[in-house]
């Protein structure tokens, strides 16, 4: 797991905003993932490769797990979390805000092409964000 992953899905658990996962690994891996870890109670959606009509970097899997998760608000109030050049593509062509989790080699390349929401290192550092906000 990611280092701080626990206090950040538990900070969003408790103000009762909800999350879904949205990969191109398959969903049934994903679960598999997220049971291991204990993580069931905090996803209302799971969407994996080949569950919607397209993959990330289209936006088709991400409206389907918005729709499995039951929200129904503007897509500007939808934060997508992500670290690639997919998620980037799939939040920027939903219409949501993308905030960032640097580390790979390109992150200084992704932050000035897609200017993120905001940018982050670590989960702690997420969490100082919203708080503030």
């Amino acid at each position: 797991a990611i280092p701080d992953s626990l206090h950040i899905l538990d900070f969003f658990f408790e103000k009762n905003i909800p999350m879904g996962i949205v990969s191109n690994k398959r969903s049934d891996l994903i679960k598999k993932e997220v049971e291991h870890h204990g993580w069931g109670k905090y996803f209302k959606a799971i969407v994996g490769a080949g569950d919607a009509d397209a993959d990330k970097p289209s936006f088709a899997p991400l409206m389907m797990a918005i729709e499995k998760s039951d929200v129904h608000v503007p897509m500007d109030n939808i934060w997508f979390v992500g670290d690639t050049e997919n998620d980037f593509l799939c939040a920027q062509s939903a219409g949501c805000h993308m905030l960032f989790l640097k580390g790979c080699a390109e992150s200084g390349y992704f932050i000035q092409k897609y200017k993120p929401f905001f940018s982050f290192s670590t989960y702690s550092e997420l969490k100082e964000f919203l708080v503030a906000i």
